[in-house]
């Protein structure tokens, strides 16, 4: 069970399928008085992934000032769902230094990846 209060970019990858942005129901916690986000069940078995990032990861900018995006983010993370939680982890940070092609960071970058495993 899970809720998204104004977070963005959550992505889930069941195994063998393309990874989703799994979507905010409500503004941010703090914006209103009273929380607005429901509670959402998501089936949830080994193999799958469960990345939740900041927004300094697909808003990272290249030296042209392209954004990195929510695309890149999802086909990464779709390409690379067989990895460990950190495998895939550094993957996704490696990329994203990549595509800055040394450029400063404009924000943080922070992400939590979960990582279904067998019993």
């Amino acid at each position: 069970m899970y809720a998204n209060a104004g977070h963005s970019p959550v992505l889930f990858c069941a195994q063998g399928d393309r990874a989703r942005l799994l979507t905010a129901d409500s503004p941010p916690i703090g914006v209103l008085s009273t929380s607005l986000c429901k509670n959402h069940t998501l089936p949830f078995g080994p193999g799958d992934v469960l990345v939740v990032a900041t927004d300094g990861l697909n808003e990272a900018i290249s030296p042209n000032d392209e954004m990195f995006g929510y695309d890149r983010l999802l086909d990464l993370v779709s390409e690379s769902a067989n990895l460990s939680a950190r495998a895939l982890a550094e993957s996704l940070f490696s990329a994203v230094e990549e595509f800055g092609m040394g450029r400063p960071q404009d924000d943080d970058q922070t992400l939590i990846v979960i990582k279904g495993v067998a019993v």
